[in-house]
């Protein structure tokens, strides 16, 4: 099973999830956010502390969510999705806190775009790879 931690609503992604399980493959969502009243129940949805007792793939989507995923020690593998290089927009931003998100050996990097990609190789370690639109059915 696919599990994606999420801060906030992002349409793009609900629809790759509900893509999902259209295809038969299993996922779930874990955000404190209420979802959208359009979008169709085809997963579980479940608040941010419940990813605690998860055992699946897990993928974060922004570096708060990725701080948490920093401390769960039950998913089999740990991804980041990262979309944007948010730490530009923090006023005081410490090196070491952004070492512990983008350098944790149990999180593995998905550049959102080639950018991206160059600049998390060069600043702390090699993405496994590129995708635009994050596909969930090759993770």
């Amino acid at each position: 099973m696919i599990g994606v931690l999420m801060k906030g609503m992002d349409q793009g992604l609900l629809n790759k999830m509900i893509a999902l399980t259209q295809t038969g493959k299993k996922c779930c969502l874990f955000s404190g956010s209420p979802l959208l009243s359009e979008v169709p129940a085809l997963f579980p949805v479940f608040q941010p502390l419940r990813a605690y007792h998860f055992e699946g793939t897990l993928v974060s989507t922004d570096m708060s969510t990725t701080e948490m995923l920093s401390k769960l020690v039950l998913p089999k593998k740990k991804y980041f999705y990262v979309r944007s290089l948010e730490w530009t927009m923090l006023q005081n931003c410490d090196y070491n806190y952004l070492k512990s998100i983008y350098q944790n050996d149990s999180i593995e990097l998905i550049a959102a775009n080639k950018e991206i990609f160059e600049v998390l190789k060069k600043l702390f370690k090699e993405p496994v790879g590129i995708s635009e639109d994050l596909d969930l059915e090759e993770i």
